[in-house]
């Protein structure tokens, strides 16, 4: 189910910024991807035009770096035990 907080416009938009666009359909990131500790599998990657099937699942999501107009460096540093 949707959260009333992914709803919001404003929020929505952001998400869409993030994404590397204007709307879905012309977001410059590569794709989506679960980011919740299972295993990887090509399988799971998603375009970025399908936010919303991640959304309703409420997943935690993660963009690729892999972008189609931008270069993009990630450095994290974290500890996280799923």
């Amino acid at each position: 189910m949707k959260s009333n907080f992914y709803a919001n416009p404003a929020v929505r938009q952001r998400l869409i910024d993030f994404l590397g666009g204007e709307d879905l359909e012309h977001a410059t990131c590569a794709y989506l991807a679960r980011c919740d500790g299972f295993d990887f599998t090509p399988e799971t990657l998603r375009p970025p035009a399908d936010l919303d099937w991640f959304l309703d699942r409420g997943d935690d999501i993660a963009r690729a770096l892999y972008d189609n107009e931008s270069l993009i460096a990630h450095l994290d540093i974290e500890y996280v035990n799923f």
